[in-house]
């Protein structure tokens, strides 16, 4: 073998010698690292950067830093509660998950799980867990905390009369003819295409969280008539609102709400609600069924707090991250 091939030979191993110790130093510091201990399982940031994308689609919002931590909670609480399943022989069914999942496909119009994860970018594993994670709280619920949850009849007979007086100021009983002051904020859906139209409505909601008024974000963004008025709608009444407005606000109506987004044949509406007129009705007196209901809905939403509670107080959690 000639000098010149000697020299060319070992050219080319300190070459891939060097290729070797760069991918392995990229790799490094690349590397995903441990946001926290749940006993004997982690959670990691590529986990947690995840979620925090499959929140952000699931909800149609933005997460911002000063939310990580909440993440971060609800991540440690699934883990546990992960555990507290599998020790209970606990199980969700691969079949339950899928049709969740097919749920979500459909209610965003497209045709399989496949488009959705491509479209939006999101990990069916990721998609999957999260499901099941949901779906665990809540046979651990019928489980353990609505056994446990009780009311009596003495119960109810006490509290008939009060509980009675302050439900006619709770939300969920307002009259089917209170007014609704409504401003939207309304654009085509020619305007934007299908891939800009997530980025499009986090600006928009994102400017709303950051202190931007409704009325500034109408001159910006809005189309059509109401554009020309700051977005004034009008004065609506609640028995008037179609299902998709009302399911928009969750059914709950305060003043200040802002819609989720509500999509019409051609155009995309988010809607504020800017006062409400409220109108004289005669109270309510509640049977001891309604109330026994809301009396049971509170303790279980209170056995509930106290089982998480107790549940973080259990296990092992050491956090990584400041």
């Amino acid at each position: 073998m000639n000098i010149r091939k000697k020299f060319t030979i070992l050219i080319s191993k300190l070459f891939i010698m060097l290729l070797m110790l760069f991918t392995a130093i990229f790799a490094h510091s690349q590397q995903d690292t441990i946001v926290a201990y749940v006993n004997e399982s982690i959670i990691t940031s590529f986990e947690l950067k995840n979620r925090i994308k499959l929140l952000e689609f699931l909800n149609n919002t933005k997460i911002d830093d000063s939310q990580k931590a909440d993440v971060i909670q609800s991540m440690i609480d699934e883990k546990l509660l992960s555990q507290i399943a599998k020790n209970n022989n606990i199980l969700i069914s691969e079949k339950h998950i899928d049709q969740y999942m097919n749920d979500i496909v459909s209610d965003r119009g497209l045709n399989n799980l496949n488009e959705l994860v491509n479209k939006f970018m999101i990990s069916k594993y990721d998609l999957s867990n999260y499901i099941k994670s949901q779906l665990l709280l809540k046979k651990l619920i019928e489980y353990k905390i609505e056994s446990e949850t009780t009311v009596s009849k003495q119960e109810v007979i006490d509290n008939l009369e009060t509980i009675s007086k302050n439900f006619d100021n709770n939300t969920s009983s307002i009259n089917p003819d209170t007014e609704l002051k409504l401003y939207e904020i309304s654009f085509s859906k020619s305007r934007v295409n299908n891939e800009n139209l997530e980025k499009y409505l986090n600006k928009i909601y994102s400017s709303l969280k950051e202190g931007e008024s409704f009325k500034n974000l109408v001159q910006q963004f809005s189309q059509g008539k109401t554009s020309l008025n700051n977005g004034l709608v009008g004065w609506v009444k609640i028995a008037h609102l179609s299902s998709d407005i009302s399911n928009a606000f969750n059914n709950i109506f305060n003043v200040g709400s802002v819609s989720k987004p509500i999509e019409t044949d051609d155009s995309i509406i988010i809607l504020k609600i800017e006062d409400i007129k409220k109108l004289n009705k005669k109270p309510k007196q509640l049977s001891e069924e309604e109330v026994r209901n809301i009396l049971y809905n509170q303790k279980l939403n209170s056995n509930l707090k106290n089982f998480i509670k107790n549940l973080r107080k259990s296990g092992t959690v050491k956090l990584k991250i400041e």
